[in-house]
C-alpha cells in the first residue's frame, strides 16, 4: 500500500529495529493513531492496529511517519511524571507530533488525508461547550453548562482552542477556518491564538522547545512532565527518560 519511498523506509525502521512492523485488525482501534511501540531488555515491538475490514493507506502512511520520527530520527516523546497527567502529556505530544506529520502524511495521501482531518476538527469544534458568552438570564450557556463554568473549564477550551488554531494554521492552511475563528472570538482568543500559532510554527524543528513553549502557554506545570528518547543504535537499544522538565 506505501509508496516506494516509504517502503524504503519501513525497511530501514525494521532493520534498526530488529523487529517487523506488525498491521493487525482490532474492532477496538482508532483510524488513525493505533500504533503501540516499545522497546524492553533491548527487544524492539511495533505494531499498528486498525478497526473494520481494512486500514487506509493515508492512516498508515501516518502511522510510519510516526515511527520514522521516533525510532529513525530520535525525536523526545513527552511523558507523564505521575499516571493523572498521561493524558495532557499525549494531547501536548501529539499536537507536535501533528504538526509535521500532517504535512508530510499529505505529501503521500492528499486527498485520504483531507478528507480525514477535515471530519476530526469539525467534531472537535462541534463538541467544545461554549462558556464564554451568557444568556437573557445571565447564564452561561451551550454544551450543557447551565451555569457560570469552573476556571479549569474555562483553562481547558481555551486550551482545545489554540490546539485547534495552531493545527489549522500550520497544518491544514488550506481549510476553512471561519467556524474555528468565530469561536476563537466568543472566547476573545483571537490575537493570542494567532500569536502562539506564529511562535510555535518556527519551534517545530526543535521539539523539545516546542513542548516547553506550549506548555507553558497551556499554563501546565512542566514538572508533571519528562521526555524520553529511543537509541535504536546503541547496544543494548534503549529508551532513555529524562528528569521532570523545568520552567
Amino acid at each position: 500500500m506505501l509508496p516506494g519511498e516509504l517502503q524504503a523506509t519501513v525497511q530501514e525502521v525494521e532493520q534498526l529495529a530488529g523487529c517487523e512492523i506488525g498491521v493487525v485488525p482490532d474492532a477496538a482501534a482508532s483510524e488513525f493513531d493505533s500504533l503501540t511501540f516499545g522497546i524492553e531488555a533491548g527487544v524492539c515491538r511495533a505494531t499498528i492496529a486498525y478497526g473494520g475490514d481494512s486500514i487506509s493507506c493515508c492512516a498508515i502512511v501516518h502511522e510510519v511517519l510516526h515511527l520514522k520520527r521516533y525510532w529513525l530520527d530520535g525525536v523526545p516523546i513527552l511523558r507523564s511524571t505521575a499516571s493523572r497527567y498521561q493524558s495532557e502529556a499525549q494531547a501536548l505530544d501529539d499536537l507536535i507530533e501533528h504538526l509535521v506529520i500532517i504535512p508530510e502524511e499529505q505529501h503521500f495521501a492528499e486527498a485520504e488525508s483531507n478528507a480525514h482531518w477535515s471530519a476530526v476538527m469539525r467534531a472537535k469544534l462541534a463538541e467544545l461547550p461554549t462558556v464564554g458568552q451568557r444568556d437573557g438570564l445571565g447564564r452561561f450557556g451551550g454544551g450543557g453548562l447551565n451555569s457560570a463554568p469552573s476556571q479549569a473549564e474555562v483553562v481547558a477550551l481555551q486550551r482545545s482552542l489554540m490546539l485547534q488554531r495552531a493545527v489549522m494554521e500550520i497544518a491544514l492552511p488550506d481549510f476553512d477556518h471561519a467556524s474555528l475563528y468565530d469561536r476563537l472570538r466568543d472566547e476573545n482568543l483571537l490575537e493570542a491564538s494567532a500569536a502562539f500559532s506564529d511562535r510555535l510554527r518556527n519551534m517545530l524543528t526543535d521539539k523539545m522547545r516546542a513542548l516547553i513553549f506550549a506548555g507553558q502557554e497551556f499554563r501546565y506545570d512542566l514538572t508533571a512532565f519528562c521526555v524520553g528518547r529511543f537509541n535504536l543504535r546503541a547496544s543494548p537499544k534503549n529508551f532513555w527518560r529524562s528528569a521532570p522538565l523545568t520552567q
